[in-house]
């Protein structure tokens, strides 16, 4: 393999890590919107009415059904909030094996974990738009990056070997 090929593959895994908690950020959302769009619709639940036979004369929705599918959605949720944990810590961890500061960590996690724009980044920490820009799209931090994710992997930390 060449040096080249190599670099084309951490490349692409450092895009990946970067990507996976904004991805686990969608997930989740979505879980949580499923959550309280079948909480709302269980709350229109109509009373259930019966003729003089006490036979149900008119279509409802079961009470039972929709109290299955929330706690479904809301363990649905619950897995996702734990999966864009997972991936905001697996981000943190190639950041801090990059050898990045405390600053240029947060940048790092405010923008990709968290999904702040740039401009919102310089006005949080006080710093130009340029100045983030750098640290989050310069060579050097990505070359760092590619470089952690390298020694996490070879380290075996992840992996357990």
């Amino acid at each position: 393999m060449t040096d080249n090929e190599y670099a084309d593959i951490m490349m692409t895994e450092a895009y990946t890590v970067k990507q996976a908690p904004a991805e686990a950020l969608q997930r989740l959302r979505a879980a949580r919107d499923k959550v309280a769009t079948l909480r709302s619709r269980a709350c229109s639940i109509g009373a259930v009415r019966y003729d003089r036979d006490r036979v149900q004369s008119s279509h409802t929705h079961d009470l039972s059904d929709d109290m299955c599918a929330i706690d479904d959605a809301a363990e649905a949720a619950w897995l996702a909030y734990m999966e864009y944990l997972a991936m905001c810590a697996s981000l943190r961890l190639c950041c801090m094996a990059a050898g990045f500061g405390a600053t240029q960590t947060n940048i790092w996690m405010m923008y990709y974990a968290y999904g702040h724009s740039m401009g919102s980044i310089a006005l949080l920490t006080g710093r130009t738009k340029s100045q983030v820009q750098y640290l989050l799209t310069g060579v050097r931090p990505e070359r760092d990056f590619c470089l952690g994710i390298n020694a996490i992997a070879e380290s075996g930390e992840i992996y357990g070997s």
